[in-house]
């Protein structure tokens, strides 16, 4: 117990030293200018480093002069502030677009978790993150292909550039484990090259294609006669005719075309999963509009 109470009255000093000397300095630092916390930046001192960084990001756009020694920073490969300049450089948005390169590098040293901390980064930086993505998705040395598919779909119509590409990624044996929907995110623009998939591939592809139109909102009634044709062949297997049902219901193609064809799979199809699959896509095209 004395020795207890007698190395309390030693540190206790000790700890109403640091909290002097340090917390202060932290709390008046978030409300320095963005000049000042780039000097702290330049300095050596990795505890004024880290809190620089934290309070740029704070300021999001504002700190668009400091995105320069950011990446300096993040060239210098300091694991201890590397995710914290990233998540900085997401929050200063557009204005960081000049560290993409940088940041992308990042995805071939890190785990699942920070993966996605990158990717949530180079999603606030925007649009002009897709292009270095798609080089990314293209490198056949690359270990997480799939991953980047699906960080490209989350930039929605941002991402137009990139459908020839996930297009063809859909012909890679990783795309079995990209999430559904990928391509869906993107909209419209993708259903063209959607359709020559459907009209010049069967198996896999032609069933993948189907599932991201059958995903799509909105989906524009050309898609219609595509997948009219397919329910027509009597010669598909049974996940496509089901995706292919789906993809129909949710198309708005002509809808009492729709329904009749959705009528008659009900009372005549031989296989009763097809038949139970067609009464819930009838009613998702019945209510479609209000979905």
């Amino acid at each position: 117990f004395v020795f207890n109470l007698l190395l309390m009255m030693i540190l206790f000093p000790v700890y109403l030293w640091v909290k002097h000397t340090h917390q202060p300095w932290e709390k008046t630092l978030a409300d320095k200018s963005v000049p000042v916390l780039i000097e702290c930046l330049k300095t050596d001192s990795s505890y004024k480093q880290r809190w620089a960084i934290i309070y740029l990001g704070e300021k999001g756009a504002e700190a668009e002069e400091a995105v320069p020694y950011l990446v300096e920073l993040l060239k210098q490969g300091k694991t201890v502030n590397s995710m914290e300049i990233v998540e900085t450089l997401g929050k200063i948005g557009a204005p960081a677009s000049p560290a993409i390169t940088e940041i992308v590098k990042l995805f071939h040293n890190w785990d699942n978790h920070t993966r996605k901390i990158i990717g949530e980064a180079l999603l606030g930086i925007g649009a002009d993150s897709v292009p270095v993505l798609v080089d990314l998705l293209k490198d056949p040395e690359f270990k997480y292909p799939q991953d980047i598919a699906e960080l490209i779909g989350e930039f929605g119509p941002d991402a137009e550039i990139a459908i020839p590409d996930l297009i063809d990624a859909m012909h890679k044996d990783f795309w079995l484990h990209v999430e559904s929907g990928v391509i869906a995110k993107i909209g419209p623009a993708a259903i063209p090259s959607l359709i020559d998939v459907i009209k010049q591939e069967d198996g896999y592809f032609r069933r993948y294609a189907l599932i991201e139109l059958k995903l799509m909102k909105p989906v524009t009634e050309e898609v219609g006669p595509y997948l009219i044709g397919i329910i027509k062949d009597t010669d598909i297997d049974f996940q496509t005719r089901i995706e292919v049902i789906w993809a129909l219901a949710n198309s708005g193609y002509e809808p009492e075309l729709t329904l009749q064809i959705l009528l008659e799979i009900i009372e005549s199809d031989d296989d009763a999963r097809v038949r139970s699959i067609a009464q819930r896509a009838l009613t998702l095209a019945c209510f479609r509009d209000k979905i």
